[in-house]
């Protein structure tokens, strides 16, 4: 009896042991310098899908994307234009490139070196299609959509309700 007693013990030392691993072990020491940097990786990758998402969504480059004052991309600007090449390869649409308060100079500087990294990244691009249009494609101007607006609130349509700006349809023939 007494002997089980030991042998027992001695088993679950060993399991103990044999479970723990030890400090030389690659895997151990992997799990325990590594974890912390698989989590933020982890917790990372989703932020980074949502950031080139906006940014595929918007195809846009603005003044702070660049070295202040010059032409030459910065790492925001670097990583807006792989994320775009990456995504759209050679069926790339227009890239909206703000002007800001640059030169006419400026400007046409920084649009060569928007064209250049596209091509480093191996994504040939026009420089018509590097432009001062609105983000993520031409949309509306203000003086555009307020046109608009005034022929919407004059117009009838052939059920006799008039769609006022802001108001949604009065009917009736009320106005």
């Amino acid at each position: 009896m007494r002997l089980n007693k030991v042998f027992t013990a001695l088993f679950v030392i060993a399991a103990a042991i044999g479970c723990a691993g030890y400090p030389g072990d690659p895997i151990t020491q992997y799990s325990i310098t590594h974890r912390a940097e698989l989590n933020h990786e982890m917790a990372n990758a989703v932020w980074d899908e949502q950031t080139a998402n906006a940014v595929v969504s918007q195809r846009a480059l603005y003044p702070y994307h660049f070295e202040a004052g010059t032409a030459e991309l910065n790492l925001l600007g670097r990583r807006d234009v792989k994320i775009l090449a990456n995504r759209f390869g050679g069926n790339l649409p227009a890239v909206s490139l703000a002007k800001g308060d640059a030169s006419e100079a400026l400007y046409e500087a920084r649009r060569t070196s928007v064209a250049a990294c596209f091509a480093e990244l191996g994504v040939e691009v026009p420089l018509e299609r590097i432009s001062a249009g609105f983000p993520g494609g031409d949309g509306m101007g203000t003086t555009e959509l307020l046109e608009k607006a005034a022929d919407t609130e004059t117009q009838t349509t052939s059920s006799g309700t008039t769609p006022v700006a802001g108001q949604g349809f009065v009917t009736g023939g009320e106005k």
